[in-house]
């Protein structure tokens, strides 16, 4: 495998649009090809056709080119950091949610800011569009959800309020939006997408006594899966709001849930108090499919291939496995990384693994050959721990994000 490297270093240097300096070919690591950006890192988002990278720091969303890696725009207009960003489903509108409880819509084609929507008191912690992408969603620090109508300066509402911070907000794929929070509730709304005054409460159930953590639809917006503090993992019917299958191990929390892209399958991994097991759940029947079991530490991060047939799992105790999805048997366990495993990701076609770890002695990410097992490479120059990883799914590029501020993107060509 040859790998070529772009690398994204983001740097405090500038507070406009104007650029500085070139930076780019200063003290680069071994095998990198230039450094781009500026501003400390919250999150990486790619546009839903791949060609696009942005970039959410402090002073603004950075914008990359992912063919030639220039950076292509800086927007900047918030008065704080960028906490969270989401592209609509046609790409043309990029959303960002700041510190500042202001969320703006930017046109991606011009760089031109379309409006700034007011109404949070607090930063803006979650986003989503809506499938038609008329809709955004937003969840924020002031334990509030609002959604926004992009086509109109004036239908935005604030539709609940939770007694928490939100969490995580998730629009199933019939335009339905399921919202929870740190309070433990878990909502189910039917947006009106005319009139977001008019949408409605479904239902609304306390899912976890001490706080959902995280919240999944299947890929038919059928079933709703929730993990939460305390090592609970629920799944709902997302028509009717019943709780299908619930189950409490002795663990902490459920720390990472997820659908298989053909949604036969829901996993959940959970961790601490000894219990550190995945569970798997046919989405159908509620029935267990069967518990994993090798890890000896905290499973921080579930992934599926995009054929469903392999998931891979991730530990704090420094391995990644990877599981037949037929047999629910290991294929291969990957040792070599000298840190907890903080994030996976598969390449478009499933054949490569990316891992990502971070401390002051391992900073890596590591790909793994998905079919053979084979350790395929090791990629350095993060400065601090490695939280993120992320393909491209139309070029098969790998981003990676770390506590250092910097994002690095891997072109991997075999």
């Amino acid at each position: 495998m040859r790998i070529t490297v772009t690398l994204l270093m983001l740097l405090v240097l500038l507070l406009s649009n104007t650029f500085a300096q070139d930076y780019t070919q200063l003290n680069l690591p071994e095998g990198a090809v230039a450094r781009l950006g500026k501003g400390s890192l919250n999150e990486i988002r790619y546009s839903p056709d791949g060609t696009r990278l942005a970039v959410a720091t402090s002073i603004g969303i950075w914008i990359y080119d992912t063919t030639t890696y220039q950076e292509v725009a800086l927007f900047a207009g918030h008065a704080d950091t960028v906490l969270s960003i989401a592209f609509s489903p046609d790409g043309e509108v990029l959303a960002s949610g700041g510190g500042d409880g202001a969320v703006q819509l930017w046109d991606t084609k011009t760089g031109k800011s379309k409006r700034t929507l007011t109404g949070h008191e607090g930063g803006v912690t979650s986003m989503m569009f809506s499938p038609d992408g008329e809709t955004l969603a937003s969840g924020s620090m002031d334990e509030t959800v609002r959604l926004w109508n992009t086509k109109s300066d004036y239908d935005n509402f604030m539709i609940g309020r939770h007694g928490g911070i939100i969490t995580s907000v998730a629009f199933g794929p019939d335009g339905r939006l399921a919202v929870g929070g740190m309070d433990g509730i878990l909502r189910l709304w039917e947006v009106d997408k005319r009139a977001a005054k008019k949408s409605r409460v479904n239902w609304v159930r306390t899912a976890h006594l001490k706080g959902v953590t995280g919240v999944a639809l299947s890929p038919d917006g059928v079933v709703i899966a929730t993990g939460g503090w305390g090592g609970t993992m629920r799944m709902w019917n997302a028509v009717t709001g019943e709780l299908r299958m619930s189950l409490t191990r002795s663990g902490d929390m459920v720390n990472s849930i997820a659908f298989s892209p053909d949604g036969a399958t829901v996993a959940s991994a959970s961790g601490g108090m000894g219990d550190n097991t995945v569970h798997l759940w046919d989405a159908v029947t509620d029935e267990l499919k069967g518990t994993l079991k090798g890890h000896e530490d905290v499973i921080n991060s579930v992934s599926f291939s995009s054929d469903s047939s392999v998931l891979a799992t991730g530990s704090w105790d420094q391995t990644v496995y990877l599981w037949d999805t037929v047999t629910w048997t290991h294929k291969w366990v990957f040792r070599g990384h000298r840190y907890k495993v903080l994030s996976l990701s598969f390449s478009p076609d499933g054949s490569v693994l990316a891992s990502a770890s971070g401390s002051v002695e391992d900073r890596m990410v590591h790909l793994w050959d998905a079919v053979t097992g084979e350790h395929k490479g090791t990629f350095a120059g993060h400065n601090d721990l490695v939280n993120s990883v992320a393909f491209n799914p139309m070029s098969g590029v790998l981003a990676s994000g770390s506590e250092d501020g910097t994002v690095l993107l891997w072109k991997i060509t075999d």
